[in-house]
């Protein structure tokens, strides 16, 4: 099996608990955390007197490297997801509300919503469904994922500490999946889906911020290559999970193992109340092939934390406690096929128009600022409080609690916020239908209390996919493990290094200043700080600048005891910049190195240049391995070394690989010349 990565504790400040509202309510406490006596009418209870103490989250490393080279070579994310939902109990516990079937009595987990019965198949298609509405928006409708709740909840005879305590090879995952999956076998068709979501009791151990559960397990995502290992390993007989749904040959290559809840280890204060729904969306977005973009080296003490907050596959599963993850950062959209960037230019005289990213699907939902073959800028438009109400909003609020609940028919409070059980047959779920997702983007910064969407503006991304196609040759996640050099980098506006940062601080996920904007740093240069240069330190003659303001109307007005509260910020609908060149001699020099070969893409291509001499050939030739399966053979004044056609103004592949599968090959390092007899 796969070595699992050495536990990386990434440490972040909460300054409450879920600071979904501000200011508190009238009664002087947050709404968002209920009394689990609240069945009884006694209502929320007040948060703890002084901020919360520094919490940790863990994360490791994780995804499919089959599915993200597709995603690198161009091939978009499924259109639709259509997994089944199975559960079962441990020996020794089980989900909560289940205890009473037990004779002898079991542990059962803390309650991860106080407002559910129980954790059965209702409780889990609301939570399904809320990451389905987080995909829905953050692809611009362009993913849908469509889950299958199983009702059954059979029993597995080892208990949790089996498949929890795991050794270096980490096969318990597997051995967990094949044995739910043996369980459900006789009632449901797998041959019907394509993902398995397996959630089992108990939290996750990515939470276990204590460090005194090892029987926990962690999440995460399960695909192809960890079953090939598996067989390999004689951990399972066939490089898949068999089914008898499946011909002979064909079974289940893909599952994600979810926790029944986040909730643990209250201390100092804290509850230990982690929402869910951060990490199911991370490991969805795993199965999808999208990047994780945290930092795993050295082990046990990475050097930066990749991108932070400012993504979902970052630390941004954490965000707001877990319970609003952010979206997606703009490569990870690029990859899924879900934004498609504009080309940005220099050019003295054009203004560029951005509009904000929550609309993938617009044509100006991101630029693309070339550097070399491999490396560009990202730029993309990031509104944390659209509305600018500073509280976190969704269309889909029955109760005006600001909270993702539901509506109570029979509520003690008489307005519809919940103080009772969930009741499907009278009671109506609130959807995050049109919500904020970036409201919490790099909520974690020390400001003003009350002072909510400061964090918005143009996001600089430095992608270099020179990196990333190296690191898929490795045993382990180094996308962003050189902070000097990393596949994924935020080019940080207010120019201190906080995500590279081994010092802790409020800002080590990220700040408000990390954007571009008029009111703040509005130009990104070569005499700037971050600067304009490529990863490998050469002078691009880069100037983004004349970058607009976001707020269009700093005012607002408060109203006391209506549902909204607040007509507040009014932000800019769309932002712009200028793209130019500055004229030194290191831009002459990277212009005339840039490579136009009518219309061929060689972005993230490998060179080698072949000399004269008899080796090989006669005549000095670069070779580029590019995308797709392609190789390029030029001479040295961009010519085809061989011309297929006849035509001098077309540019052909000199010869095209193709995978064992029928697929296009996908090259993972650079070419290599040699005489072959």
């Amino acid at each position: 099996m796969r070595t699992w990565l050495p536990r990386v504790w990434i440490c972040f400040l909460l300054l409450y608990t879920l600071p979904f509202i501000a200011p508190v309510s009238a009664e002087g406490w947050d709404p968002w955390r209920p009394d689990p006596a609240k069945n009884s009418g006694t209502g929320p209870v007040p948060p703890a007197a002084a901020p919360l103490p520094k919490t940790f989250a863990r994360v490791f490393d994780d995804g499919s490297t089959s599915l993200q080279v597709s995603r690198l070579a161009g091939r978009k994310a499924p259109a639709l997801l259509r997994p089944v939902a199975i559960m079962a109990d441990f020996a020794d516990s089980c989900f909560y509300g289940r205890a009473h079937l037990f004779p002898d009595g079991v542990p059962t987990s803390r309650q991860s919503s106080f407002y559910y019965a129980a954790h059965d198949s209702v409780y889990y298609d609301h939570l399904l469904t809320d990451v389905a509405d987080y995909f829905a928006a953050v692809s611009g409708s362009r993913f849908e994922l469509d889950v299958t709740v199983e009702l059954e909840v059979p029993l597995l005879d080892q208990p949790m500490h089996h498949y929890g305590n795991h050794p270096e090879d980490g096969e318990q995952p597997v051995i967990l999946a094949r044995d739910v999956i043996a369980l459900h076998d006789h009632a449901v068709d797998f041959s019907q889906y394509d993902t398995v979501f397996l959630i089992h009791p108990g939290a996750g151990e990515e939470t276990d911020i204590l460090d005194n559960s090892p029987e926990q397990i962690y999440s995460t995502y399960l695909g192809p290559e960890d079953f090939q290992q598996a067989f390999e390993d004689s951990v399972l007989s066939t490089p898949y999970i068999p089914s008898n749904d499946f011909p002979e040959g064909e079974g289940i290559r893909h599952v994600l193992i979810l926790p029944e809840n986040e909730f643990q280890d209250a201390f100092d204060g804290f509850s230990g109340y982690y929402g869910s729904l951060g990490v199911y969306c991370f490991e969805v977005g795993l199965r999808l092939g999208m990047l994780s973009l945290t930092d795993f080296t050295p082990s046990g003490s990475p050097d930066s934390q990749g991108i932070g907050q400012f993504g979902l596959m970052g630390y941004g599963l954490f965000s707001a406690g877990g319970f609003v993850p952010p979206q997606p950062c703009a490569f990870n959209k690029l990859l899924m096929g879900w934004l498609d960037p504009f080309v940005a230019a220099p050019d003295q005289a054009t203004t560029w128009t951005l509009t904000p990213s929550e609309f993938p699907d617009h044509p100006q939902a991101s630029a693309r600022v070339n550097l070399t073959g491999a490396e560009y800028f990202l730029l993309e438009y990031r509104l944390q409080d659209p509305d600018g109400n500073v509280i976190f909003s969704f269309s889909g609020d029955l109760n005006g609690n600001n909270v993702p609940d539901f509506y109570d028919a029979d509520s003690d409070s008489g307005d519809g916020r919940p103080t009772g059980f969930f009741d499907p047959d009278e009671d109506e779920r609130e959807w995050f239908t049109d919500a904020e997702w970036d409201f919490f983007l790099s909520d974690n910064t020390a400001r003003e209390p009350g002072v909510k969407g400061a964090g918005s503006g143009i996001y600089v991304w430095h992608i270099d996919e020179g990196v990333i196609r190296d690191a898929f040759g490795q045993q382990r996640n180094v996308f962003n493990a050189n902070p000097d050099r990393k596949s994924v980098d935020l080019e940080e506006a207010d120019g201190i290094q906080d995500l590279d940062s081994r010092q802790p601080s409020p800002w080590w996920l990220g700040g408000d200043d990390d954007s571009y904007r008029g009111e703040g740093n509005a130009t990104f240069a070569a005499a700037t700080r971050p600067d304009t240069r490529t990863n490998g330190g050469v002078g691009s003659g880069l100037v983004i600048d004349q970058i607009s303001d976001v707020v269009q109307d700093p005012s607002y007005v408060f109203y006391p005891g209506t549902p909204q509260q607040y007509e507040g910020i009014r932000y800019a609908e769309t932002m712009t910049f200028r793209c130019r060149r500055e004229d030194d001699p290191a831009a002459v020099l990277t212009e005339r190195a840039s490579l136009d070969l009518a219309g061929v893409d060689l972005t993230g291509a490998h060179l080698l240049a072949v000399g004269a001499g008899g080796f090989v050939t006669d005549e000095p030739v670069l070779v580029a391995a590019a995308d797709s399966g392609r190789v390029y053979a030029l001479t040295f004044d961009l010519a085809e070394w061989v011309d297929h056609d006849g035509n001098p103004a077309t540019v052909e592949p000199l010869a095209v690989a193709v995978a064992g599968d029928g697929l296009p090959a996908e090259w993972l390092q650079p070419a290599a010349a040699g005489q072959l007899d």
